[in-house]
């Protein structure tokens, strides 16, 4: 059971390395809005969707096999669900701008700055916690 939690767990890191790539295609997006730039920012929604799942699957798996191993420090477990929960934050913030620039409403330019800073702040948020699970405590 704990290699199959495991398998789990490396699995839903690898799906929200979506995280790692979204600012560079975000700076892809243009304010223009054309059909093209509507169907990246629809995509970008589904992906960004697809990410927070594999976050919840990320904060089960992690919390199993902390239960298991309890080896932990303290600062290191805070460290990483202050990450998480900001890494949902994040991801459920971008969620409304991508929607916005998928679909024409609202305003574009607002929408589209949003984009870019969230993933750029998602994209530090996951640089950090890969080094929490690197070096952990």
């Amino acid at each position: 059971m704990f290699q199959f939690i495991v398998l789990l767990h490396v699995l839903g890191a690898v799906g929200m390395g979506f995280y790692l790539v979204l600012p560079f295609i975000a700076g892809r997006l243009d304010v223009a809005g054309s059909g093209a730039n509507a169907g990246l920012a629809q995509g970008l929604k589904t992906a960004n969707r697809i990410g927070q799942v594999l976050l919840i699957v990320q904060f089960l798996t992690g919390g199993y096999l902390m239960s298991q191993i309890k080896d932990f420090q303290a600062g290191w477990m805070i460290a990483v669900l202050v990450l998480l929960v900001a890494i949902g934050a994040f991801s459920g913030i971008i969620g409304k701008p991508l929607s916005n620039l998928g679909s024409g409403k609202g305003d574009a330019a607002k929408s589209l700055g949003k984009v870019r800073t969230f993933s750029w702040l998602l994209f530090i948020a996951m640089i950090l916690m890969i080094i929490c699970m690197v070096y952990q405590g």
